[in-house]
């Protein structure tokens, strides 16, 4: 991705310099002020459509949200080898079922609650194990147990399967920033330098960083987590 230095008045956008790298972007931001009363910001631009472009006013916020885009560009790579071959499209959970095929209650599993639509076999082999062991026998009215597909799976935070690990594809709130503050805080610098460019972390961190429910809710952690992204170097919007 290229970026130009703009002069934008409306509608009309005017480049003023450029095609630029993202570096040079970078420590423009932080060697320039606010430069939003001479309406200036960057546009970005693949090399081949140029009219196909996105104006980010030289503010805080502008500067900002680049820097977040920027760092999703980093990881696209990445997330699309994640998003074709691993990703999983649907979500089973485990349900108890009496003798007339209705259900009991869902069955409360910290392990494998969440299944992928690959595990589902696994899953019911699983479950049908612990039943014949005795596991649930203080369910009342218990014939078996059978895996369901959330219809429209909405969660709090991501969902991986507890079987085979891989990530589920459902609809994240971003509610809290827990998982946002694993990889700016916790994660050592040298585990980080590794696992940006790993598909499966590579993925959840494009997922926050493109998410708007995420911006809307903890601008100041993705940004940071943005800055860690571009090159592990601490920068800030002015």
């Amino acid at each position: 991705m290229s970026y130009y230095l703009c002069k934008y008045n409306g509608g009309n956008i005017t480049p003023l310099d450029g095609p630029m790298r993202s570096r040079t972007v970078v420590n423009m931001i932080h060697s320039l002020g606010d430069l939003s009363r001479q309406k200036v910001g960057y546009c970005n631009a693949s090399r081949y459509e140029l009219a196909k472009r996105k104006l980010y006013p030289r503010t805080k916020a502008g500067d900002a949200k680049l820097l977040i885009d920027m760092a999703a560009n980093r990881l696209e790579s990445a997330h699309q080898t994640y998003q074709f071959f691993y990703i999983k499209d649907k979500l089973y959970y485990p349900v108890f079922i009496d003798a007339d095929g209705d259900q009991i209650e869902e069955v409360q599993d910290d392990e494998y609650g969440s299944l992928c639509e690959s595990c589902v076999t696994w899953g019911l082999m699983h479950f049908a194990q612990q039943q014949k062991k005795g596991k649930y026998d203080d369910i009342e009215g218990l014939h078996h147990i059978q895996l369901w597909q959330e219809s429209s799976p909405e969660h709090c935070d991501f969902v991986s399967c507890g079987h085979c690990g891989e990530y589920i594809d459902v609809s994240v709130l971003h509610t809290f920033s827990q998982e946002i503050d694993h990889w700016t805080d916790i994660v050592t610098d040298e585990d980080f330098k590794r696992q940006v460019d790993f598909p499966r972390d590579a993925w959840v961190m494009r997922e926050l960083l493109i998410s708007s429910d995420a911006y809307q809710n903890h601008p100041a952690e993705l940004l940071k987590l943005a800055n860690r992204v571009l090159d592990n170097k601490p920068y800030k919007a002015c």
